[in-house]
């Protein structure tokens, strides 16, 4: 396993795939090559294919009450649901604060249809607000079932129930959440669930969007695949691999939250000392899942500094060519620009070991210790 990286902690923006998945996409890739659409032998048989392992999928999260739509990516999936939104309704549309860019990054074009959810001072969703809303206010909340940057497990049962009772239409990112938590998504009130593979060790470029009954229209013509919504030949290989990954996940959630857990409470203790990092206390984060403030200095900067050490570390805020933008979670939050400019997101996997989260503590030190 020669890509196999225990200093890689950026398991948030996709992680290390599992090996065994690696090797049921291959071998898929050799049986099932037809075209699934073809009325041959084989086009029908990878047909079946992919039936059968959507069905597994949808096993695993308890969902029988809908459909699980094929994309490449769960950004491309929330753009889908974001597009069918703004041009189907015309009530206001509610997105959380600590939402995605691939939807936050409608907001700016959609200031006078768009509104922000606010979070409170810990980063949890302000359910308040929307408990104080007028029913039919909205057309459709968009939250994230776990905070890209905190980790935080939101309380999406609130968020369904709150929005079952005033009429509107429910949407979930749960890009982070899929293969980390335990779901059953019949037991959730929503409309539409979004989820990408590579965030649970699963092939990148396979997303996907759960759905119960909506009026979509298609985003990809020229074929009736995924139900006339998305057309294009299905990736047999992907999804396979995708399952595979899920089963894996799921099978071993108890071991790797404990191991998760073990490895937090050691990352703290080593770094107690350091007066220049300070670690978020996150309500109900997810295991595994940390954010750091950096005081006095940028993220980015001692993200750099990490990486000479070998370790692979994410920036609490987004570099877009070359011009770096604070956090819009951590301002939503109540912080200062500094402060937003100042997070580090670690997100441990199952390639991590003590040994090397011990490793990354030694490295915090050596490299706070040149930061004045």
């Amino acid at each position: 396993m020669d890509f196999l990286d225990p200093h890689y902690f950026d398991y948030a923006a996709s992680s290390i795939p599992f090996v065994e998945s690696l090797e049921v996409q291959r071998e898929a890739s050799e049986k099932y090559w037809a075209n699934p659409s073809s009325q041959h032998s084989r086009g029908k048989e990878a047909k079946r294919f992919i039936t059968k392992q959507k069905g597994i999928i949808c096993d695993l999260c308890s969902f029988k009450e809908g459909r699980l739509l094929l994309f490449s990516s769960a950004t491309e999936a929330n753009n889908f649901v974001m597009h069918h939104a703004l041009s189907q309704g015309s009530k206001k549309i509610l997105l959380a604060s600590d939402a995605h860019a691939s939807l936050s990054s409608f907001v700016d074009a959609n200031k006078g249809r768009i509104e922000l959810l606010p979070l409170t001072s810990k980063g949890e969703l302000s359910y308040s607000f929307l408990e104080n809303s007028q029913r039919d206010e909205y057309d459709i909340v968009l939250v994230s079932h776990i905070g890209h940057e905190l980790g935080i497990v939101h309380d999406i049962q609130r968020v369904a129930q709150l929005c079952r009772q005033k009429g509107i239409a429910l949407h979930i990112d749960g890009a982070q959440a899929l293969g980390h938590l335990n779901l059953n998504l019949d037991a959730i009130n929503w409309g539409s669930y979004a989820f990408a593979a590579h965030k649970f060790s699963g092939p990148r470029g396979l997303g996907g969007l759960f759905f119960r009954e909506e009026d979509y229209s298609s985003c990809i013509i020229g074929g009736q695949q995924e139900y006339g919504l998305r057309a294009g030949t299905e990736n047999c290989a992907a999804l396979a691999g995708t399952s595979s990954a899920l089963e894996r996940s799921l099978s071993s959630l108890l071991d790797e939250q404990e191991r998760k857990k073990k490895w937090e409470v050691t990352l703290k203790n080593e770094c107690s000392h350091l007066s220049n990092l300070n670690f978020e206390e996150a309500p109900g984060h997810l295991p595994g899942f940390l954010s750091l403030g950096c005081k006095s200095f940028l993220a980015s900067e001692q993200v750099e500094k990490l990486a000479v050490f070998g370790f692979s570390l994410s920036s609490g805020s987004a570099c877009h060519e070359g011009a770096l933008n604070p956090s819009k979670t951590i301002l939503a939050m109540g912080k200062d620009e500094q402060e937003a400019l100042s997070h580090i997101r670690i997100s441990m996997g199952w390639g991590n070991s003590d040994e090397s989260v011990l490793a990354l503590a030694q490295a915090f030190k050596k490299t706070m210790g040149t930061v004045s």
